[in-house]
């Protein structure tokens, strides 16, 4: 395929589009609102009372063998609390919940644009571009190919997954509208990001047409995916079903640490999954049942399933209508990878998988250490959040801690993972031991940017196609701080000799394609140890 020079667009994930509320910009949030004075806004006096005698009828539950919790009256308390995260009968959310969207601007115009206002801005650390780099680590990709050619498509969370399709499209169609004096360029590479796939996925079945085997208008030149949850998450349909491990209540109790624990050790195990089951159910039914946007995170083999659970007795028009639009989505699932293939083989499209593999869910994740608490936490390969079917579709894992009997050039080296049936075997990079939030590893991120202009093809070039995890979240830091001691008159020469040398090592590591957990740290502690000796 040769050098890449198509303008990127990241597709982002499930917390990476921020919302405020018009008229007070003051605060902003991602996914859902964290302040009181936003999730109390609407309550009256009623609604206090009732939110009170919930609150008791909990209690009560809690330290008694009956259930007095009223399912309706937690639905709608939440429907209350979460009021700015639930969806319309037309999949809009609520008229004054402003949402920051990025648009089809390149990431120099987003330089200059302010996050809370949308006016032009000259204070880099209020521009949106500053939000795109915090929630996405793409500086590097960003050097590569320049910011003026750097896209970035997000959307609400909480929407109807086909109307994110058509945004993206039209965002496609604009971006190389915009592109036209600079590039010249007919197509753009899409870099979908975990819950981003599923938009991706959406976007091909909507404009994919079975007759010529093309997307309308052949706008990609390829597809990288980052941690893709190109089939959902076990872990999220485990929540949104409340399918429990063996020892939820246990787990509770430790979750909510030693504060607690002596007052929960007295409870019964039963009434605590009666009360955590109706809270959970509350925040299923008032907001993640209304959006398709959270049903296509539902794994195809879960599908009916979920289905049959959630929404087989509902007579209510808005679940009705997410499940007529659900079952679209599954047929979509159903039909992925040899779309996938046909627009690869046919069309040309390059198909790159990163994914990361042997986490159990909620391991080491700091926004999804809850999904930890159910069923398949334990036994699923994944990178704590998605499950490796799904980032890396057609691969197979053995369940944690166990492996296969064979060998092989697609096996990873303690044999949990195989992509030999993969028809993306020679695509997929896989990183053992990292977690969802890939953006601490650079070696993922500048195998993304090598993809992206076409100096990596296969795992034949530069990559290993099973590598370690990688944390070098602190390495910017020590290498600035060893730039100020190197730079400064009052350290001895023979001081600054010693913390450039460690600190070149330090450079040499980030370098290196082949990761190394132990040696990583130890060439980290040397630069650190050097530091620590120097006052300036």
């Amino acid at each position: 395929m040769g050098k890449c020079n198509n303008p990127v667009i990241f597709v982002t994930g499930i917390g990476q589009t921020w919302a405020s509320l018009k008229g007070s910009d003051d605060y902003c949030w991602n996914l859902i609102p964290r302040k009181k004075e936003i999730a109390f806004k609407d309550f009256n006096l009623k609604m206090y009372f009732s939110l009170a005698g919930t609150l008791l009828r909990g209690l009560l539950t809690l330290v008694s063998s009956a259930d007095f919790i009223k399912t309706k009256t937690v639905r709608d308390l939440f429907s209350a609390l979460l009021s700015c995260c639930v969806v319309d009968e037309s999949d809009s959310l609520p008229e004054n919940v402003c949402l920051k969207i990025y648009g089809s601007r390149s990431f120099d115009k987003l330089r200059h644009i302010n996050l809370l206002t949308g006016e032009y801005c000259d204070e880099y650390e209020k521009s949106m571009l500053c939000r795109v780099y915090r929630d996405i680590p793409c500086k590097s990709i960003s050097e590569k190919i320049g910011e003026e050619n750097l896209y970035c498509f997000n959307y609400s969370p909480f929407s109807d997954i086909y109307a994110d399709a058509d945004a993206l499209h039209e965002t496609i169609k604009d971006v190389l509208e915009d592109q036209k004096n600079k590039t010249g360029s007919k197509k753009v590479v899409l870099v979908p990001m975990s819950m981003g796939a599923s938009v991706v996925n959406a976007y091909i079945d909507k404009y994919y047409s079975d007759e010529t085997g093309a997307l309308d208008g052949d706008y990609i030149s390829k597809i990288v995916s980052i941690v893709g949850a190109w089939n959902g998450s076990d872990g999220l349909s485990d929540l949104i079903t409340f399918n429990t491990g063996e020892n939820f209540a246990q787990q509770i109790k430790g979750f909510f640490g030693e504060k607690y624990s002596s007052v929960l050790s007295r409870v019964k195990e039963k009434q605590i999954e009666k009360v955590f089951g109706s809270l959970i159910d509350g925040v299923v039914h008032s907001v993640i049942l209304r959006n398709t946007s959270f049903m296509a995170l539902v794994p195809k083999e879960r599908y009916n399933e979920v289905i049959e659970k959630l929404f087989n007795n509902t007579n209510n028009k808005k679940l009705l209508d997410v499940k007529e639009k659900s079952a679209v989505y599954y047929r979509a699932q159903c039909n992925l990878v040899n779309r996938l293939l046909t627009l690869r083989d046919k069309c040309s499209v390059g198909v790159y998988f990163i994914c990361g593999y042997n986490k159990h869910f909620g391991q080491n994740s700091r926004d999804f250490d809850f999904l930890s608490l159910f069923k398949s936490a334990k036994s699923v390969n994944s990178d704590s959040v998605i499950q490796i079917s799904s980032t890396a579709p057609g691969a197979r894992s053995a369940p944690l801690g166990e492996a296969f009997e064979k060998e092989g050039r697609y096996i990873s080296p303690d044999r949990s993972v195989d992509v030999s049936q993969s028809p993306f075997r020679n695509t997929i990079w896989l990183f053992d031991g990292q977690y969802h939030e890939i953006g601490s590893n650079n070696t993922a991120i500048k195998l993304a940017g090598d993809i992206v202009t076409g100096e990596v093809e296969s795992i034949d070039d530069k990559y290993p196609q099973f590598n370690c995890a990688r944390d070098v979240s602190e390495a910017g830091e020590l290498l600035e701080k060893a730039k100020i001691i190197c730079e400064s008159r009052k350290v001895a020469a023979a001081k600054k000799e010693a913390v450039r040398i460690a600190a070149r090592d330090v450079e040499r590591m980030l370098d290196s394609v082949i990761n190394n957990p132990e040696k990583d740290s130890a060439v980290l502690q040397a630069l650190k140890d050097e530091i620590s000796t120097v006052l300036i």
